[in-house]
């Protein structure tokens, strides 16, 4: 039930047309949904309408596990306002 930090650091490689929000989801073996977390990286005063190409950008994503939970794999992910995905989301497995 502790709350576990994940940073992510973004390298960019080309304008983003749009304000994306990331989303980082933790799931168990069974594939079941554990925690996620949802925002905008940058923030108000630097979204991602506004990076430039080669630019790398940290991201803190706090997220809380239920109590003894082992999450198995991570899911990273960008969307914009109408949800819509700006790539296939990356999927990482995760070390026991």
């Amino acid at each position: 039930g502790d709350p576990i930090t994940v940073t992510l650091h973004w390298q960019v490689g080309a304008p983003l047309a749009a304000d994306y929000s990331a989303t980082v989801q933790l799931f168990d073996d069974a594939g079941e949904k554990l925690a996620q977390s949802d925002h905008r990286p940058g923030g108000a005063f630097y979204p991602t309408s506004l990076w430039k190409p080669g630019e790398v950008l940290l991201d803190r994503h706090t997220l809380t596990l239920p109590a003894g939970a082992q999450p198995a794999r991570m899911l990273l992910g960008f969307y914009d306002a109408d949800q819509s995905l700006l790539d296939p989301p990356m999927e990482l497995p995760l070390a026991p």
